[in-house]
């Protein structure tokens, strides 16, 4: 059975900035996801522009719990006049009591919007343990920060879904 926890529909945008910034954020309710053999998946579309004339490159942050998990640099993206789809997704595995398998993958598609293209980037993995106690309340968040603040780079959440199985 799959139970929805978060659906996000509104954006939130990242502009002019090397601050690392929370794109998305959830108080995740104690226990769960927390039996054995348990998942959280987040799946999170975004868009990438990058018009600074420059290549740039973004680091992704998941956190859970309080501690970064995982921090993956991106290959840097080139310029270009329209926006990159992207997604970042995330799964949060338990393990046992206290203990889980935490996943990330960042895929970043071809400027334009196009969603149906072959994606510009090999995907970007990342994968950690976590000793998180989720019989508690536990907040699961993704940064991202770019390695330079240009008023021609924008990062947008375009929606968010955060399941449980």
């Amino acid at each position: 059975m799959v139970v929805v926890l978060d659906r996000v529909t509104s954006t939130t945008v990242l502009s002019n900035t090397a601050t690392e910034t929370t794109m998305y954020t959830y108080s995740v309710p104690a226990n769960m996801g927390a039996k054995l053999g348990e998942v959280l998946f987040l799946d999170l579309p975004m868009t990438f522009l990058n018009g600074s004339g420059a290549d740039r490159t973004y680091t992704i942050r998941i956190k859970f719990g309080g501690t970064t998990h995982l921090t993956e640099a991106l290959i840097p993206l080139p310029s270009a006049g329209a926006a990159r789809p992207a997604v970042i997704q995330v799964r949060i595995q338990n393990t046992g009591s206290g203990a889980q398998w935490i996943t990330a993958m960042v895929t970043v598609g071809l400027a334009g919007n196009d969603w149906t293209a072959a994606p510009i980037l090999p995907p970007s993995y990342g994968i950690a343990t976590g000793a998180v106690d989720q019989t508690t309340a536990q907040t699961l968040a993704v940064s991202v920060q770019s390695d330079a603040g240009t008023a021609t780079q924008t990062i947008t959440t375009r929606a968010g879904l955060l399941t449980v199985t």
